[in-house]
């Protein structure tokens, strides 16, 4: 509410927020240093050279959006998770704009499967949504312990989970959690990149893209 006060409680929650956002609590020496020593990525990040990977608010987020976008386009991606969001979502409203919150996971797991079918969601990725929603409400999926997880056994546990493969797994570490040694190697986008970027003419491999990675 505009012109409220705003107590101690609040602004560290807004802190914490923003520093996991933007990466802020990561110091980038290291990771420079190691980029130094290969020359093709080295001129890829050196123009962006200060910027920071963004990563989503909440690892739920991350979550629903990575099994949401599961080999589909970015366009349509966005526009089931917006039919989501509009069906188990609140909404706050700043100056005559409306904008849309994270659902909280109990709101998505109580939704009936035909409103997700009918808003374009798969049979199976309905499922997939509505079973990790209803993991995380009911404290069998904690990412604060995930996140206290070496990559490998994060991933294990994640993918214990109906419909979260490794890209899903790995994507979630990446832009959910800010894990430095998680890439989803397997991304045909990823791999359509390096596979340019070190002038191999194809696609790299998700072996190659890792190996690629190992000395990053």
């Amino acid at each position: 509410v505009r012109g409220a006060a705003v107590d101690d409680a609040v602004m560290a929650a807004a802190e914490a927020y923003v520093r996991h956002s933007f990466t802020l609590d990561s110091d980038p020496a290291p990771f420079l240093a190691l980029v130094a020593g290969d020359p093709v990525f080295a001129a890829i990040v050196t123009p962006y050279m200060g910027l920071r990977p963004v990563l989503y608010p909440q690892p739920f987020e991350a979550l629903i959006g990575a099994i949401i976008g599961q080999q589909i386009t970015t366009a349509f991606a966005a526009k089931v998770k917006r039919a989501l969001y509009d069906l188990a979502g609140r909404h706050i409203t700043i100056d005559g704009v409306s904008y849309p919150l994270l659902p909280e996971p109990a709101a998505i797991a109580a939704l009936a499967e035909g409103d997700l079918l009918a808003r374009q969601f798969s049979r199976q990725k309905a499922a997939a949504v509505q079973g990790v929603a209803r993991a995380v409400a009911e404290g069998a999926l904690d990412f604060a312990a995930l996140a206290a997880l070496p990559p490998d056994e994060a991933i294990a546990r994640l993918t214990q989970h109906k419909g979260v493969g490794r890209w899903t797994a790995e994507c979630v570490l990446m832009r959910g959690l800010g894990a430095q040694d998680a890439i989803p190697a397997g991304d045909i986008g990823l791999r359509a990149a390096i596979g340019r970027a070190y002038g191999l003419g194809r696609h790299a491999t998700e072996a190659e893209v890792r190996e690629r990675a190992a000395g990053w």
